[in-house]
């Protein structure tokens, strides 16, 4: 699960259900990011083990965020009602959600008005929407960002003691830092990565990108190489093994064809 994406739908659920007795059974679901395409459908929502699934995962990050807060309006639905269905009380509650999301600078007006539902009760919420002055003055987390460490599998065990969380689906270990402490943290990787490791983003710059498993095998001469290239050894298959963004697979594969490695799949 996206850490960082429960965290902010926590966030928002906090913002628009304030004083609702039911607010802290909203926390209660999880998020699975699944690497499939559908023509059919971008998400579900299971009620039985309270988890959103999305899918197409190679969209536009904001597409994929509304599709999440349209799986959370069913979770809160079914958390209220023991039934979630595409009524109208469940698009009372996506209405507040999206309003939440304007209002936290997590998705624009614009964002929200490009939402690709044509149903009667959508077209109402995007109309008062638009006419609306919805104000985005409660801005999230805008004092801190987020700090992501590729290719870092030797020192995960001193990340892990910094707090560092493991980002599946980036392939990276990252962090929440505080703006005033940028300076200090950045000291503390330098000691034991390279600066080309460390990216600095905003903390909506969350990443849903596709991603493939390359796996090596017969490298034990070459172990070096693929540890400090960011793989790890999968002792039950006895390969080295690395996941790679779907748009870094053909430049990998040649990397590895380059150093003549006997024998590689892509998994």
């Amino acid at each position: 699960m996206n850490v960082f994406l429960y965290q902010l739908c926590c966030a928002v659920l906090d913002y628009v259900f304030p004083e609702d007795a039911l607010t802290r059974r909203y926390h209660h679901f999880k998020i699975s990011m699944v690497n499939k395409k559908y023509k059919s459908k971008h998400g579900d929502y299971h009620p039985k083990d309270r988890k959103i699934r999305v899918f197409n995962l190679d969209r536009d990050k904001n597409a994929i965020i509304k599709t999440v807060f349209h799986e959370l309006a069913h979770h809160v639905d079914h958390e209220q009602r023991n039934h979630s269905d595409h009524s109208k009380r469940f698009y009372e509650i996506y209405e507040k959600l999206l309003v939440g999301v304007i209002e936290m600078q997590v998705l624009s007006k614009e964002d929200v008005l490009s939402i690709e539902d044509h149903s009667s009760d959508m077209n109402k919420i995007k109309k008062r929407i638009k006419e609306s002055k919805i104000n985005p003055t409660v801005p999230y987390k805008d004092d801190c960002v987020l700090f992501k460490v590729k290719n870092c599998y030797v020192v995960k065990e001193q990340l892990k003691e910094r707090h560092y969380s493991y980002n599946h689906l980036d392939s990276c270990w990252q962090k929440e830092i505080q703006k005033e402490e940028i300076e200090e943290e950045k000291r503390f990787l330098y000691s034991i990565v390279q600066p080309e490791q460390l990216e600095i983003s905003d903390v909506l710059n969350i990443s849903f990108d596709s991603y493939q498993t390359i796996a090596v095998y017969q490298s034990y001469e070459q172990r070096a190489l693929l540890k400090q290239r960011g793989y790890y050894y999968h002792s039950d298959t006895k390969s080295w093994r690395k996941k790679v963004k779907q748009s870094d697979v053909e430049a990998e594969k040649m990397f590895l064809k380059e150093h003549r490695f006997p024998k590689v799949k892509i998994l």
